[in-house]
């Protein structure tokens, strides 16, 4: 079952993309969606509809990605903006990604409880193929050893 919703703004740069097929690879029952013309409503409206719990939505301001916002989606219908947001600074990126999804994932880091919980991945299993860590100043995200992202961040309420 499909958990989080990752989406990106209207007209995506390729940093956002990047993002998003980063926090794809990495998080086990996640999915991609680009947004297109559609409105972040008409998403949640959609992520409701297929009994997702979070959508990650990722936005951009100047023409570059600026933050993640998260969203909780109830089994009633209802839906809750999720804090904090997180700012993104900088962006640095692997040129190649894998071409399968995780099965498993590990947090780490000062601020794992806070991801962890904004990303609600809802996997069990023995040795993960993935790993994100999450500092105060930065996130990495890794598949096998491999490094596929890292952001440069700030926690906003």
């Amino acid at each position: 079952m499909v958990q989080l919703l990752i989406t990106t703004g209207k007209n995506p740069d390729r940093l956002s993309r990047l993002i998003a097929h980063a926090l794809f690879a990495s998080i086990p029952g996640s999915d991609l969606e680009f947004r297109g013309k559609r409105s972040l409503l008409s998403l949640v409206l959609k992520a409701r509809k297929k009994h997702y719990s979070r959508l990650c939505a990722i936005h951009k301001e100047e023409g570059k990605p600026s933050s993640l916002s998260f969203i909780s989606l109830d089994d009633e219908g209802g839906w809750e903006r999720l804090s904090p947001s997180i700012a993104i600074k900088n962006v640095s990126a692997a040129k190649s990604f894998p071409k399968k999804q995780s099965q498993c994932v590990e947090f780490s880091g000062a601020k794992k409880a806070v991801l962890g919980r904004l990303l609600d991945p809802r996997n069990s299993c023995g040795e993960p193929e993935s790993k994100i860590i999450a500092g105060a100043a930065k996130i990495s995200i890794l598949y096998g050893r491999k490094k596929l992202l890292e952001l440069g961040v700030a926690y906003a309420k």
